[in-house]
């Protein structure tokens, strides 16, 4: 059986803001997400993070939310296809491992056989690696086989799992883990992505080099805007022509933090302020939109397209695989 997460995806934010009453919480963000992404929002604490995962999942009914976040270059329509994995447990006590799985399944998916629903649920088990564990209760304080923080986290990604989506949100997925706990729950996600082609965005809170290592996009927001929200592989060398660069073995995300926070000085000439990054990103974003609005209007294919095409004729091709063909054909065209 074909999963949602094998159509095509392409999540794109414009100009998105949100405001509660006076107060603006998000201001301007511009982004792009593509099928088999695994991105992380970063970002020193109440810059929004929460808030934007909040938006892009319709849950974000708090305020006023302004600019586009389209699906595939359609205003996006939440339902079946996304899923959200908040940072409390949100796991029922009382139930087993299985029983949490199968009951989110029947909620959210009544209309299927229970042969099939057994073995979606059965399959979410295995790949997120709780066969074992199944039938424990998730009561962790008075269960005699208790199951680890990470084993929790993992049943509340399961139970958004069951359904199939398209696109998944996590807040803070890794949050009070140890480093063990935190590399398994970050190796599902990263499986999921590539095996099973998921848009996966999650919160984390100042990650591992080893995770940072995992991420395929990074996001940084910094008072609401993003300072940076592109390839993970290229984020160094960005903050580098703006003159940031990390210490020798410093782990990037400990860059990308102090650069939000204004900790870090940048040794560009004349020097770049914190406050200006957010325009910087604003300008190659809305610059590289038009690059590729030109290339449509002259006949050329865009990248959305191309990236779509090849998902269509070779389905197995990983995201940044199809992006660097397209960077290929697209600078050998001009």
């Amino acid at each position: 059986e074909t999963s949602r997460g094998e159509n095509f995806v392409s999540l794109q934010l414009s100009d998105v803001s949100f405001t509660i009453g006076k107060s603006c919480i998000l201001s301007g963000l511009n982004a792009d997400m593509e099928q088999g992404d695994l991105c992380a929002l970063m970002g020193e604490s109440g810059s929004g993070k929460t808030t934007l995962l909040n938006a892009i999942s319709g849950r974000a009914t708090y305020g006023r939310l302004s600019g586009d976040i389209t699906l595939n270059a359609k205003p996006l329509v939440r339902g079946p296809n996304m899923g959200f994995v908040p940072q409390a447990y949100l796991v029922q006590k009382t139930l087993t491992v299985f029983e949490n799985l199968w009951y989110s399944s029947m909620l959210r998916l009544p209309g299927i056989s229970k042969d099939d629903r057994r073995s979606i649920v059965e399959s979410v088990l295995t790949l997120l690696g709780l066969t074992a564990c199944a039938h424990f209760s998730c009561d962790h304080e008075n269960s005699k086989k208790k199951l680890s923080g990470g084993q929790l986290r993992r049943v509340g990604i399961g139970s958004e799992l069951v359904t199939r989506p398209s696109i998944l949100l996590l807040d803070e997925p890794t949050s009070a883990l140890d480093a063990v706990n935190t590399r398994l729950v970050v190796d599902v996600l990263k499986n999921l992505c590539k095996r099973y082609g998921i848009l996966i965005i999650a919160s984390l809170h100042q990650p591992r080099f080893s995770v940072v290592n995992a991420l395929d996009k990074v996001m940084v927001l910094r008072r609401g805007e993003f300072i940076y929200a592109g390839r993970q592989k290229d984020a160094l060398g960005y903050f580098a022509t703006h003159g940031f660069a990390p210490q020798p073995g410093e782990n990037p995300a400990d860059l990308y933090i102090e650069v939000a926070f204004g900790l870090a000085t940048s040794t560009s000439k004349p020097p770049i302020e914190a406050e200006e990054l957010a325009a910087h990103w604003n300008q190659r974003v809305k610059a590289d939109r038009q690059a590729e609005l030109a290339a449509r209007r002259s006949g050329k294919c865009s990248q959305v397209e191309f990236v779509a095409w090849c998902q269509l004729a070779k389905p197995t091709v990983g995201s940044d695989v199809r992006l660097e063909l397209w960077q290929l054909i697209a600078s050998i065209a001009t």
